[in-house]
Parts: structure tokens; sequence; C-alpha cells
């Protein structure tokens, strides 16, 4: 697996247009890319994928995202595993691991785009994950579990899709 990582706290440097133009032409090239939007603006995954998609995507998973956990039990098993077979935004696949969890059994499918080219789209709840990262940051350090779980937890999705 490469990674390919593009950041820069600047916005209108040209990011997500840079990463959208390198992610279709490796992919016309015939090489399987993964792109994990992580950024809460999403505009990644709106370049990517149709709006009303989108939309309906953010609108079903809305409950767990504000408590995966309590929906999870309300739901039930089995609808819960029904749910999870189908593509899911970035932040509902780290929100276990986000309220202190260790994370999905099975990984969620992500959105296929064209041929070669599949995203795990974003999502604009993104920014509290990021507030978590920073409130975890100093239990690194010490080497908490769940500090470096919460941190390490891109590259580890990475790495799992990879695979």
């Amino acid at each position: 697996m490469k990674t390919i990582s593009i950041f820069n706290n600047k916005g209108g440097v040209g990011k997500t247009t840079l990463g959208y133009n390198v992610a279709t032409s490796l992919a016309g090239l015939g090489y399987k890319v993964l792109v994990v939007d992580v950024d809460p603006q999403c505009n990644f995954t709106i370049y990517s994928i149709d709006e009303e998609y989108i939309e309906k995507l953010w609108g079903e998973e809305e409950a767990y995202i504000f408590d995966i956990a309590k929906e999870r039990d309300r739901v039930g098993e089995k609808v819960f595993s029904e749910f999870v077979k189908s593509p899911r935004s970035v932040h509902f696949i780290l929100k276990p691991i986000q309220d202190g969890a260790t994370g999905f059994d099975n990984l969620v499918p992500p959105v296929e785009v064209r041929e070669n080219f599949h995203i795990i789209p974003g999502r604009p709840s993104m920014y509290s994950y990021e507030n978590t990262i920073s409130s975890r940051w100093n239990g690194v350090a010490s080497r908490e579990p769940l500090a470096i779980r919460t941190i390490s937890a891109f590259r580890k999705l990475a790495e799992d899709y990879a695979k």
C-alpha cells in the first residue's frame, strides 16, 4: 500500500482539486485508489458523489453520530448488521473509537466512484472527532490505549482497507 496525504492548514490552495486529479489519474492507470475524506468541509466527497446520495447517507447516520451505542441498541443487531453492509461516512466508522470503544469488527464498504476509485465519504461532524483528538493528545505521551487508538485510527483504517 502506498499512502498519499494532502494537508495544508491554508484554505484555497488546491488540496481537493489536486487530490481528486491524482486519485482519478491513478485509477485511470489501473491502480486501486481509496480516498478517505477526513476534512469536515467534505469537498472531496462533494466532488466525487452525487449530492442526493450524500444527503441520504448523512441522514441515515444522524442518530448513530449522536449516540452510536444507544441507536445500535434501539435498532437491534440484525438491523445494524444490515446497515453496515452499505457504505458509511468516515465519522460513522470512527465513532465507536471516539466514544471509547474499539471499533467495528468488519469493514464497511466504501462508495465506488468508478472503476478502481473508491471513497469513504466525509461528514461535517468530523470536527467533533478532531476535538476528541485534541483532548486525548496528552494521553499519547503516557501511552494510554484509548489516546493511541484515537490518534492512530486514520492510519489503521487505511491499513485495514488496504488488506
